[in-house]
């Protein structure tokens, strides 16, 4: 599901209005689609999995779109008026996260059948997808000329902001360097977070009874730290993180890249707007 999100936001951030709303108006086969490539789904786990798929679509229409779209507007509103606060982040990114809570719990009973209907071939092909998003790191945490891989690793980093905040300038760099990774030892330690999660995850699947995998998907919608890990190796909150990371970003910003932050969220905001009252 993160993978879904992830690859959404970024078609919806970095496309024009038309891919924002192909994007939208697709988003069940999208989803499917993105499922079939981590567990090479038999034709009767697609049936399964369709209707709800579909029917999520449907509450994303209906009226999540909406609530994103406004809560975009509020963080954009209070930018143009330059009445914007660190707290405005906090709030938006709690109901975001209570979004994906009450995703989580809806589906867990689905999630849960579905799991369990997973063949152990299945099972593997998933576990090698969930490595394989590993792989960066890897590269980074053995790479021989690790500040030639840490450039590239910034660079790849202010590429993706830029479309928020147009052209970067040495605050943003600082902000950025002073809240991502700088040392080896450092990816290091992410590295075996990820793996402990995945480990936690793939052994749940595989050893818990449906019943049991659907009590755990509901504790993990409800306590964050079973999700991230990464937060406990590295000894911080990954909320208390992006709040900071985001907010001192924006407090780097001059005038012309606030305009464009406000505008990019106008932009998605629209973009949800218009697509909760299409037909």
């Amino acid at each position: 599901m993160k993978a879904i999100l992830i690859a959404v936001v970024a078609a919806i951030s970095l496309g024009s209005c038309s891919m924002k709303q192909m994007v939208l108006n697709n988003l069940d086969w999208l989803a499917l689609r993105e499922i079939d490539s981590l567990f090479d789904l038999a034709s009767e786990q697609k049936d399964f999995l369709e209707p709800h798929i579909e029917r999520n679509h449907r509450q994303l229409k209906q009226s999540i779109s909406l609530k994103v779209a406004a809560i975009l507007k509020t963080v954009s509103q209070k930018s143009q008026s330059k009445k914007l606060e660190k707290n405005d982040l906090r709030l938006a990114l709690r109901e975001f996260q209570a979004m994906r809570r009450d995703f989580l719990i809806e589906n867990s009973p689905i999630i849960s059948r579905f799991f369990k209907s997973l063949s152990n071939k299945q099972l593997d092909h998933w576990e090698e997808k969930l490595k394989e998003r590993d792989e960066p790191w890897e590269e980074l945490a053995e790479a021989e000329n690790f500040g030639k891989e840490l450039k590239q690793y910034r660079e790849d980093q202010l590429d993706k902001l830029s479309y928020w905040f147009g052209d970067l300038k040495e605050p943003q760099i600082k902000v950025v360097e002073s809240h991502s990774i700088n040392s080896q030892e450092e990816v290091q330690n992410l590295l075996a977070a990820r793996r402990k999660k995945r480990v936690v995850l793939v052994t749940q699947v595989r050893t818990k009874s449906e019943t049991e995998l659907k009590a755990f998907f509901d504790q993990w919608a409800y306590q964050p730290n079973l999700r991230s890990e990464i937060a406990k190796v590295e000894g911080r909150d990954w909320s208390t993180w992006f709040v900071d990371y985001w907010w001192d970003l924006y407090e780097s910003l001059d005038s012309e890249q606030r305009q464009q932050f406000t505008e990019r969220l106008d932009e998605i905001a629209i973009a949800l707007n218009t697509f909760h009252h299409s037909t």
